[in-house]
């Protein structure tokens, strides 16, 4: 039997590579979850995923804390520069919406798709056909201050998505991005500056909104949170590099090769 503080490092190892990497952390953690001895003592209620998400979070904020920073002060400035930085935060703020009004509807019916390996293999699926399409995706070169508040909320309905397990939420937006025809700097940037208000929302909802979820033990926190910041970091990096080289569609097969793992050991078990 696995020590359950081992299987929670594995996960949170899983989650700091594949919340960034486009392969979507979500359906690798439900898959992993089922798989691995002892996976099956964590609660199924996404508290999981929403605490190695915190840690990613933490890696977002290190990564973007330049750019964030100044961001925040141009906008809140009376510089030249202030009414751009503005335009940006409004373009956040639109493409945050979806995600806020599908979880409102959802509410905790959102928690059982965490239950349900063969819906995470089919978004894997799924991601992998998104990432083989972004190959012939047009290469742009605008930058976020050209989008509208319309594509932003395009772009925010394209991280929504990645409420269901397997689809990447990073892997939609960038693509996304690339179509409406950002520079594949920007679709990276816009991708991560957009997870900060979601994975810190989805931290609030569960561990202080939700009275009847139990608070994870210190040692939880430190070695899910801990690790998947850590591993995450690393990832952001390597991530950079892949869009920079239009990359993306590389991990289009791995995608379709753990999921149709995926959907045979659940079909099998």
């Amino acid at each position: 039997m696995v020590i359950p503080i081992l299987v929670l490092f594995i996960l949170a190892v899983i989650q700091g590579l594949t919340e960034f990497l486009p392969v979507s952390s979500s359906g690798h953690l439900v898959l992993a979850r089922s798989l691995l001895p002892g996976g099956d003592l964590f609660q199924t209620d996404g508290a999981l995923e929403v605490l190695l998400h915190l840690g990613t979070l933490g890696a977002i904020l290190f990564y973007f804390r330049k750019h964030g920073l100044r961001l925040f002060r141009q906008a809140f400035s009376a510089s030249s520069e202030a009414p751009l930085a503005r335009h940006v935060l409004l373009i956040l703020i639109a493409g945050t919406l979806p995600l806020v009004v599908v979880t409102l509807l959802g509410r905790d019916r959102l928690d059982s798709l965490f239950q349900s390996p063969t819906l995470a293999s089919s978004g894997l699926l799924a991601t992998a056909g998104l990432l083989a399409f972004s190959r012939s995706a047009r290469r742009g070169n605008r930058k976020l201050e050209s989008l509208t508040l319309g594509q932003g909320l395009c772009l925010g309905m394209a991280q929504a998505c990645a409420l269901c397990p397997g689809v990447s939420r990073s892997g939609a937006v960038i693509v996304a991005g690339l179509i409406l025809g950002l520079a594949p700097a920007a679709a990276f940037e816009f991708a991560f500056l957009l997870a900060i208000p979601a994975l810190a929302g989805a931290g609030i909802w569960h561990f202080w909104m939700k009275a009847e979820t139990p608070s994870p033990e210190l040692l939880d926190w430190v070695v899910g949170v801990g690790t998947s910041l850590g591993v995450g970091l690393v990832a952001l990096a390597l991530l950079a590099k892949v869009v920079r080289g239009n990359k993306l569609h590389y991990f289009a097969p791995w995608c379709a090769a753990v999921g149709s793992v995926g959907l045979v050991a659940t079909w099998a078990a």
